[in-house]
């Protein structure tokens, strides 16, 4: 976990009431629409723009990821800290491909509520992760793909999240979509495949399996499968 002291911290004043910090982590994107007609990629990058629930149109403060060169599934795995009231506020992640000569094009976005269930981060659970598909900002855009992001609060007054004390019933998600599985429903009998190269598996004080992610530096509950 990097160091406090070190990471700028975007959003509202510290002397706004009711306020918690918010670890956002941009991780990758998948399969992006493809701006040049000539065939080429992109070079994409995230803005997250921090808004206020009441007036969406205005922008308390903005965050940026640096551009991948020439790619459609650009992995960032950039990290950025908010101050928030989540009963005030929520995320716009919007996506652009970075262009030298003209205006910067916009390849979708989408939205994060903060007034939802987010996980505290820990030293053994430091963030969950979701895909969120791209949007549209106007009916005549095309769009496609998949953005990857973590969300994590790390507000010191509030007791860590630890892997199992979030567990919900029936293998659902919890409201913010990020994916906890009950490791007492995982049949015993299936026979599983060896994990990816970079993962690892681990079982948390209570003997529950998660799985850590060492390239991006990420957990969550759910084995991973496909191809290497």
């Amino acid at each position: 976990m990097s160091d406090m002291s070190r990471e700028k911290i975007y959003g509202v004043q510290r002397s706004e009431r009711n306020t918690r910090l918010l670890r956002v982590k941009v991780l990758r994107a998948i399969d992006l629409q493809r701006r040049d007609f000539l065939g080429g990629t992109g070079d994409p990058y995230v803005k997250i723009l921090l808004q206020s629930n009441e007036h969406r149109n205005s922008i308390i403060d903005t965050a940026r990821s640096r551009a991948i060169p020439k790619t459609l599934n650009p992995l960032w795995n950039q990290d950025f800290i908010f101050r928030v009231d989540p009963s005030k506020h929520r995320l716009a992640f919007e996506i652009y491909d970075q262009n030298k000569l003209t205006k910067d094009e916009l390849l979708g976005m989408f939205f994060v509520d903060l007034n939802l269930n987010i996980p505290y981060e820990s030293a053994e659970q430091p963030l969950l992760t979701r895909d969120y598909p791209l949007l549209k900002r106007s009916v005549l855009q095309r769009v496609r793909g998949t953005v990857t992001i973590g969300l994590a609060y790390m507000n010191p007054s509030t007791p860590p999240l630890t892997p199992g004390s979030a567990e919900i019933d029936n293998n659902q998600q919890n409201e913010s979509g990020f994916e906890i599985i009950h490791h007492r429903d995982i049949p015993e009998t299936l026979t599983e495949q060896p994990l990816l190269p970079g993962w690892e598996e681990r079982k948390d004080a209570s003997g529950r399996t998660y799985y850590v992610d060492h390239n991006t530096r990420t957990t969550t509950w759910s084995r991973p499968t496909g191809q290497a």
